[in-house]
């Protein structure tokens, strides 16, 4: 485990499974972020972009040119899946799932039917209290991105509307908001066995994130082991090294593998850097995670 805490240590060999790209609300490009993972000397990113495989092709045909130019550097094909559970939106990560499988496309197919509508009812609230927010302006970073509120909390702030994205999100975007407006999620176990029928490993994203109490997380995770739960987020960059160790232990528990990632999205999350997070020393070793395939 990596515990360095000076400034500019090196990332050489460290690897990140948890990012986003402009496929859904991150600001790289695939493509762009593959040669910034490899230009800061990560081996292994995982592309957990939102409802969508879109951007894996490309980010999986970059990487090939690394490995042309003798750079040892490789993609993990995922995707970040919104499932429901206790009437909150849990996130499950689908790590290495064959994109081209249909039943897979199809439950994505679903969430972004789910997602359009949240987004057009969205829009209506914000253009009835006289926001200048078009679609277009949503859809002006690129017409194949999954739509999130990370995209409406660019355009208030590029209109002047939010001093910066977490101004964007307090007063405008947050769950209490008036303007935010909750969707369908997807059943937990119809993902789980999807993300395992398209060959891939069920990872429940950052656990700690969604505030529950510790016996709500339990029974959460209990009930989705049940389900075929792979393995869960224990390293994540805003975990310190007690919620970490706590989060091994349940892994250990419920014998579920150990995955971690920054949540990388660019400048969406400010000071939040890919491959080493917050900061202070924070970076994946190999060794630190049990998920990663032989």
């Amino acid at each position: 485990m990596n515990t360095k805490t000076e400034p500019g240590y090196s990332l050489k060999g460290c690897i990140d499974l948890h990012t986003h790209s402009t496929a859904s609300d991150g600001l790289d490009t695939p493509s762009a972020l593959v040669k910034k993972a490899a230009d800061l000397g990560l081996s292994v990113i995982a592309l957990t972009d939102h409802d969508t495989v879109y951007g894996v092709k490309e980010a999986l045909a970059e990487a090939a040119e690394l490995r042309k130019s003798e750079i040892d550097f490789h993609v993990i094909p995922g995707c970040e899946f919104s499932v429901s559970f206790y009437n909150r939106d849990i996130h499950m990560l689908g790590l290495y799932i064959d994109t081209t499988y249909k039943p897979l496309l199809t439950l994505l197919e679903t969430a972004a039917e789910s997602r359009d509508q949240r987004n057009r009812t969205m829009l209506s609230r914000f253009q009835k209290d006289g926001f200048d927010v078009r679609m277009e302006d949503l859809l002006s970073f690129s017409t194949e991105t999954k739509i999130t509120r990370a995209h409406f909390a660019r355009v208030l702030v590029e209109k002047g509307y939010a001093k910066d994205f977490p101004d964007a999100f307090t007063r405008f975007l947050g769950d209490d908001s008036y303007y935010y407006v909750k969707r369908e999620f997807l059943d937990p176990e119809t993902v789980i066995h999807t993300i395992h029928d398209a060959g891939g490993i069920a990872c429940l994203a950052h656990p700690l994130h969604y505030k529950l109490s510790s016996d709500r997380l339990i029974r959460m995770i209990e009930t989705f082991a049940d389900f075929g739960l792979d393995a869960m987020e224990a390293r994540y960059s805003s975990y310190d090294r007690e919620d970490e160790m706590y989060l091994r232990s349940l892994c250990r528990r419920y014998s579920l593998k150990v995955s971690g990632g920054s949540d990388y999205h660019g400048a969406v999350k400010p000071g939040l850097s890919l491959g080493s997070g917050y900061g202070n020393g924070w970076c994946i070793q190999k060794e630190d995670v049990t998920v990663l395939k032989k």
